[in-house]
């Protein structure tokens, strides 16, 4: 470090062992020091100082409701990097724990689209006692009771997190992930009442409070933001998992821009290095074609789309149904599958045969819609 910043950083850290100004003085070594200074920095700081685990790394797995959504916002942001920066010290300290997560939460995902809701349950269960609460296990409890046909265990849900929880960013997204998750409700309705209610107000103390709830809710219509930094800063109050998922769409976001591709590649291949998460490998394959794995490459794939090209329908379709029994996310699949019904001039079959499951629906909804766009173009 140069001689002025060394001078800046043991102010700073005098500081932070004092504890008078503590907030201040991590704001000002955030803002001051690489990440792998802060790393050496935080990794001495909380040996010292055990307080200062929750400075540093929140409330990474709350237990209750009540504690949830605690946590030290260390001022308006500088820079991005910054923010970054000290989002990925607690991903760096957890990575183990975001790993383990990811894999139930893949299980939960597979169960929940084949419409197996008691085991669902089971791995919905088994995340809120190894982590805690977070914004994530609402929705997904929130969904799950909806598919269960639970609709006043749903709203009583929603009331004892109001009733338990007074931290007013909590109480607002699981009031309208609530309705996001309701059955009959419209993508339009749900998109025009966040854009109603958080562009109604257009004072500038509230601008920053508002991009966060709209892009909180629905990030796939509201990702154009002049400073993503107050993202992270609002969301590090919250869980581990919320943290690193956010994280995650928000690299996205910015992979979609040239200023911000560099930024949004490097963090992302941490991430990766750290997590092996296979979502990041789109970001990362995007920019260095070298990084393409194992992993990436989809050999079962391949074989129903070469099954499907050669006019192979019927090996496709059964091909897509054992596929889609161990990996029902790929909804790719689903249009191909739809497709090679419609090639041979027969009804579509579900292909899991629940009634239940997501899958089933969905399948059977498309066939409707590119049936009658197929007989309309005829």
């Amino acid at each position: 470090m140069k001689k002025n910043k060394i001078n800046l950083y043991h102010s700073s850290l005098g500081k932070v062992l004092s504890s008078r100004k503590r907030k201040v003085a991590l704001n000002s070594i955030k803002n001051l020091l690489d990440y792998k200074e802060l790393c050496d920095v935080s990794d001495s700081l909380i040996k010292s100082i055990q307080p200062l685990n929750f400075s540093f790394f929140g409330n990474p797995f709350p237990k209750t409701l009540e504690e949830f959504g605690k946590g030290e916002m260390l001022f308006k942001p500088l820079l991005l990097e910054n923010e970054f920066k000290w989002t990925f010290l607690s991903f760096r300290k957890f990575n183990k724990e975001i790993i383990k997560f990811l894999s139930l939460k893949h299980n939960f995902e597979k169960f929940f689209l084949l419409g197996d809701y008691n085991s669902s349950e089971k791995v919905l269960n088994e995340i809120l006692y190894d982590y805690g609460y977070s914004i994530w296990y609402i929705e997904a409890k929130f969904l799950l009771l909806e598919y269960q046909n639970k609709s006043e265990d749903q709203k009583e849900f929603l009331s004892e997190i109001n009733k338990a929880n007074q931290n007013l960013f909590v109480g607002t997204l699981a009031h309208f992930l609530s309705f996001r998750t309701e059955k009959n409700l419209s993508a339009y309705k749900y998109d025009y009442d966040i854009k109603s209610l958080f562009s109604r107000s257009k004072k500038d103390d509230e601008r920053e409070v508002r991009q966060y709830y709209s892009f909180r809710l629905n990030y796939f219509e509201n990702y154009k933001l002049e400073d993503y930094s107050m993202l992270l800063v609002f969301e590090n109050c919250n869980s581990l998992i919320d943290r690193y998922l956010l994280s995650i769409d928000l690299l996205k976001v910015l992979s979609l821009e040239k200023d911000t591709q560099d930024l949004a590649f490097s963090k992302a291949l941490y991430l990766f290095r750290k997590t092996k998460d296979l979502n990041l490998l789109p970001l990362l394959v995007f920019r260095d074609i070298s990084l393409v794995t194992k992993e990436y490459i989809d050999i079962e794939y391949l074989k129903i789309l070469d099954f499907y090209y050669t006019g192979k329908y019927n090996d496709a379709i059964e091909k897509i149904k054992s596929y889609i029994n161990n990996n029902p996310s790929n909804f790719d699949l689903l249009i191909i599958y739809i497709r090679c019904f419609i090639n041979l001039n027969l009804e579509i079959q579900p292909i899991l045969g629940n009634k239940e499951s997501l899958i089933d629906q969905i399948t059977i909804k498309i066939y409707k819609l590119l049936k009658e766009t197929s007989n309309r173009s005829e």
